[in-house]
């Protein structure tokens, strides 16, 4: 082999092993970075879960000195907000957490009943027993009727959908949006969506208007545009919400404020159009 030859070997050898020093010294740091923020996510979760484990058992331990504050109402409504507070944050962050958010909410609701019949001290008191289970009914009764309203208002648009109802709103929609100019069909979608929901939330409940929604929504746009279907479905959420709010029949809370004669018809929605269109 000739030196000038042995020298660009030299050179290139010594140029690779320079460029070489950088990427594995980055690589490794963003693998302690990796395993840092797994051990912190872990340390999170099971700092979480295993604060409403710890106060469900001292709950139903006897003698428990801890559990004696909860006789205070303020400190009880304290303990059970923040564990409400720490249950949505879990679920919130199930992803980054790893955790099902149905079992956290189910350990939550059974924390948090815990605490509330410990207070009322069922077991030694007949009138305690009687609140309880009076609080059990009342808790019951809500479940139930959000339950029973699901199943029927899904099922009313599971029909609608099988039988072909929203199939001469998706031909409207794609017809006259993405036939003229198919670059701006993106933004009339959104815009009409909105415009959909909105106005669909007025008349029905704001769960059914975002079903029927999300409906043409996933059948308008192909599952390969997943961010603009995230981006159009977050809008259809705020615009369901935005148009119950100003209609008295829109939502079921006004519904029952009109029908308990706390709110009147022209009044509310001469007061709540503009701010829950805006």
């Amino acid at each position: 082999m000739e030196p000038a030859t042995i020298g660009k070997v030299t050179d290139v050898d010594e140029a690779s092993r320079n460029t070489s020093v950088p990427v594995a010294s980055s690589c490794s740091r963003k693998s302690v970075v990796s395993r840092a923020a797994r051990i912190l996510r872990i340390f999170l979760a099971l700092s979480a879960v295993g604060s409403m484990v710890v106060m469900l058992f001292l709950s139903v331990i006897d003698e428990a000195e801890p559990m004696s504050l909860i006789e205070d109402a303020r400190i009880r409504r304290g303990v059970m907000s923040s564990l409400f507070v720490l249950g949505l944050l879990v679920v919130a962050l199930e992803d980054v957490f790893g955790i099902n958010k149905s079992a956290v909410m189910l350990l939550l609701s059974g924390t948090i009943w815990t605490v509330l019949a410990v207070h009322y001290h069922p077991a030694e008191s007949e009138k305690g027993a009687l609140r309880l289970h009076k609080e059990l009914n009342d808790g019951l009764l809500e479940v139930g009727s959000v339950v029973l309203f699901l199943l029927p208002a899904m099922g009313l648009v599971e029909s609608i959908d099988h039988f072909g109802g929203f199939v001469p709103v998706m031909n409207m929609m794609t017809s006259s949006m993405f036939a003229a100019n198919p670059t701006l069909a993106r933004d009339k979608l959104m815009v009409s969506l909105f415009f959909i929901t909105f106005c669909l939330s007025s008349l029905i409940d704001n769960l059914t208007a975002t079903i029927v929604a999300l409906k043409i929504l996933h059948t308008v746009i192909p599952s390969s545009d997943s961010q603009h279907r995230h981006v159009c479905g977050g809008l259809v959420v705020i615009a369901a919400n935005a148009g119950g709010a100003w209609s008295p029949i829109g939502d079921v809370t006004t519904t029952m404020l009109w029908i308990g004669g706390k709110i009147s018809v022209g009044r509310t929605m001469h007061s709540l159009f503009l701010p829950s269109f805006v």
